[in-house]
């Protein structure tokens, strides 16, 4: 198998890997699921699924050591890499669920939970997204496409240039972000049909500078 067909999924035990993985599968790629540090070196590019809560995915990362390697194929190697769901929110640096928790701090942020307000949380179901700047993830798909979305928690960046993306729920927040070879959606591609596909395609075949 072409190490450039392989992709990573990384485990920690908090998302069903089953979906992803049969979508990148139908892709041409293959999915390699990753439980272990030893694992990620080599793999050129990573997905990092997750649902549940911020605090129990870094307990999880760290009792399976996956903390230093993952700073290291990310920061220092720049291996491209894709959030999804908590998995997204774990890239930042403070997460407020069950408590404050330190993030794996790829990008300047915070995660909170919705502010109070007369929707329903967790936000559940198909959201249009706005796309507000040129994007890798989302080339080829355009603004006002739905997602399907599953979450009670929101990423809020330090930083607006990251986002490539936005979807209005009551309020605005961030549905995706792109930062280097740091790429994040809120939504769940994996879920979202012909958007979603395109999506995965695109990061499975992102060429970084």
């Amino acid at each position: 198998m072409n190490v450039q067909k392989e992709i990573g999924i990384i485990d920690c035990g908090i998302s069903n890997l089953g979906s992803i993985s049969r979508a990148i599968l139908n892709l041409g790629f293959m999915p390699k699921t990753i439980s272990d540090p030893s694992e990620l070196s080599g793999k050129s590019r990573l997905i990092f699924p997750g649902q549940g809560s911020f605090g129990e995915g870094m307990r999880r990362i760290h009792e399976r050591g996956l903390f230093d390697a993952l700073r290291h194929v990310v920061i220092e190697k720049r291996t491209p890499i894709l959030g999804i769901c908590l998995g997204m929110q774990l890239f930042a640096e403070i997460g407020s669920e069950g408590g404050v928790v330190s993030g794996l701090s790829f990008l300047k942020g915070t995660i909170r939970k919705f502010p109070s307000q007369e929707l329903r949380v967790p936000h559940i179901g198909w959201n249009s997204v706005v796309i507000n700047q040129e994007s890798i993830l989302l080339k080829g798909i355009p603004s006002m496409t739905d997602f399907y979305f599953s979450h009670s928690y929101v990423f809020d960046s330090a930083d607006d240039s990251i986002v490539s993306s936005n979807f209005e729920y009551g309020l605005q927040y961030i549905s995706s972000i792109e930062h280097g070879n740091i790429f994040g959606t809120q939504f769940h591609p994996e879920k979202s049909s012909k958007a979603g596909r395109l999506l995965l395609k695109n990061f499975c075949e992102v060429e970084l500078c």
